[in-house]
């Protein structure tokens, strides 16, 4: 599996469970952790750092 999709699939699922969760600062912070690594996904992809290829 590539890097960048696996960056925005652990992003994705941060950011799913800080907008479902009621406790305010931990919320917050899986939020800003999810856009952290959402960047990094976008930024893996610039520099391509795909990871190992596909054998689909």
């Amino acid at each position: 599996m590539k890097t960048t999709a696996i960056l925005h699939a652990t992003a994705t699922a941060f950011v799913g469970v800080g907008v479902f969760l009621s406790a305010g600062l931990l919320s917050i912070g899986l939020l800003v952790v999810g856009a952290a690594l959402f960047v990094a996904g976008i930024v893996a992809a610039r520099r391509g750092d795909s990871g190992p290829p596909d054998l689909s």
